[in-house]
């Protein structure tokens, strides 16, 4: 009797670790499944900010070659910003549409 008692619970423990790799296997799937989601918004703000600065660089440079300051400094800089907003919505757009389409096909 005290064999089968020990059989029995060393078939819980079996099935009970067998359970937590099955939630450890969710798990890391599901993180894996979240961070693929967000990898494609990972950078836009690094890719926002970068645009801007190389356009305010090329601004600066322009006026300080030509001596037109502060003219290019200011239209370029704001042409950055608005081309940096431009990609950064029409990356989140298109994404959630992509999105959408993958969650209605689920």
């Amino acid at each position: 009797m005290a064999d089968s008692k020990k059989k029995g619970n060393g078939e819980r423990n079996n099935s009970g670790e067998n359970r937590d790799e099955e939630d450890s296997f969710v798990r890391r799937r599901a993180k894996a499944n979240i961070m693929r989601e967000l990898a494609p918004y990972a950078s836009l703000g690094m890719q926002l900010v970068l645009t801007i600065v190389i356009f305010t660089y090329i601004g600066w440079w322009i006026d300080g070659k030509y001596d037109t300051s502060p003219w290019w400094l200011i239209i370029l800089t704001f042409f950055g910003a608005v081309a940096g907003m431009v990609t950064f919505l029409r990356t989140v757009i298109t994404r959630n549409k992509k999105n959408k389409i993958l969650k209605k096909n689920d």
